[in-house]
């Protein structure tokens, strides 16, 4: 809840932003959360937890947005990239927004990222473009010339 009402606070200055307590992936479910501070976050299914302290309701973009014009997706989601993807299968084949989509974390390789883009739009191009010394911070761009 903490972040939301943060990104909501910095975005409010943007007229035609809308920001939702919801998080992403390829099924409408309810997941743990776990955040610890400024470290990585990790999702994990409810049913495999014993506490619902950090209980969040994920959904498909393509549920949500279904009625949307989307033009560009940007994802830093800490390896729950190819599942977000999966859940944006008919907003990204239909309207081929431009994507970043962080490839670094353990649960989303870049390579099964690259397939499944270009799987889903084989006129995709993409670019790599690594944003430290280290693999971390690694993003691929989508985008159709």
């Amino acid at each position: 809840m903490e972040s939301y009402l943060k990104c909501k606070k910095v975005l409010s200055r943007i007229s035609d932003c809308v920001v939702y307590n919801l998080g992403v992936s390829d099924e409408n479910k309810e997941v743990m959360f776990c955040a610890n501070g400024s470290e990585s976050a990790h999702i994990e299914d409810i049913a495999n937890t014993s506490t619902s302290e950090n209980k969040i309701q994920v959904v498909t973009l393509d549920e949500v947005l279904k009625s949307e014009t989307v033009t560009f997706i940007k994802m830093d989601i800490e390896g729950e990239e190819i599942n977000a993807l999966k859940g944006a299968v008919n907003i990204i084949a239909e309207q081929k927004p431009r994507l970043a989509i962080s490839a670094y974390h353990e649960g989303s390789p870049m390579i099964d990222i690259a397939y499944l883009l270009l799987k889903i739009v084989p006129e995709y191009r993409l670019i790599l473009r690594n944003y430290s010394i280290l693999t971390n911070e690694t993003v691929m761009y989508a985008y159709v010339k």
